[in-house]
């Protein structure tokens, strides 16, 4: 009777692995989808792979690489998404969304270069592209390619005049240029548009005016910041580098420590308090 059982389970295991090889393309394909919208993402990740195993050529791959990037990305396995993401663009190149989840992903990863040229393809297939554009600004920002930088930024104004952060960013490119009068217009501009949430707008102006050495504007402006906005931490940091500069040392030494109290990590700060003995 044993026997007769250990047979009937063998048959019934061979039952299934048969079944389960016989899976067709558009099966494992409809199984995979199935999984990613329960959110079974390991399961998706498996039977995706098992249907482009089962037809590495068929033109429906580029579509199973992208949604295995998007299944890796969730899974946070970054390395394995971009190989996926880099796999369907090989077969469609000029993809919008996967050069924009590719680019993203490389930006995510410190991988700048690529980066910069997924969101530049994208901005060449769609000049409008908002996102491209600020994505694109930010790495040239980080490069120091404060010209691109700005032209970027202009177009984003072009395309929505409202886009403050692009105007922002237009900003601090032109101060770090070297162009402080075009970067505190910049600024102006913005305060005299946006009604709420300005203490961090102050604060940037206060900053530019204090590496003009411009100290009693840079302190109207901090103590305007930190008026609207007691817990901006960073304010009190840059109101502190005004007085020490101003040689009020013991005025310094009381923003710094607000600042200390507020989060802001003492090593920071450390060598500014020393100054303030």
């Amino acid at each position: 009777m044993f026997m007769k059982l250990k047979h009937l389970w063998a048959c019934a295991l061979l039952l299934v692995s048969s079944v389960t090889s016989a899976q067709t393309y558009e099966e494992l394909v409809e199984k995979a989808e199935a999984m990613i919208q329960v959110d079974s993402l390991q399961t998706a990740e498996k039977l995706l792979k098992q249907a482009l195993s089962k037809e590495p050529a068929n033109f429906q791959n580029a579509v199973l690489f992208a949604n295995l990037g998007l299944v890796q990305e969730r899974m946070n396995k970054r390395v394995e998404a971009l190989e996926s993401y880099t796999m369907a663009l090989n077969r469609i190149p000029d993809n919008v969304r996967l050069l924009m989840n590719r680019g993203t992903l490389f930006l995510e990863e410190g991988e700048l270069n690529r980066a910069y040229l997924d969101f530049s393809k994208v901005v060449e297939l769609e000049p409008e592209n908002i996102t491209a554009l600020q994505n694109r600004a930010y790495i040239s920002f980080h490069w120091e390619d404060y010209k691109s930088a700005c032209e970027d930024y202009k177009k984003i104004l072009t395309l929505d005049a409202d886009n403050h952060i692009a105007k922002f960013g237009w900003a601090i490119a032109e101060e770090k240029a070297g162009n402080i009068d075009k970067a505190l217009l910049l600024i102006d501009e913005l305060l005299a548009v946006r009604k709420d949430d300005v203490a961090w707008l102050y604060e940037a102006r206060a900053n530019i005016l204090f590496a003009q050495k411009r100290y009693d504007e840079a302190r109207v402006d901090i103590d305007k910041a930190l008026e609207l906005d007691v817990s901006l931490r960073t304010a009190y940091i840059t109101r502190g580098d005004i007085l020490l500069a101003q040689k009020k040392t013991e005025l310094a030494k009381k923003d710094y420590e607000k600042a200390l109290e507020l989060g802001v990590p003492f090593a920071e700060i450390q060598a500014r308090i020393r100054e303030c003995r």
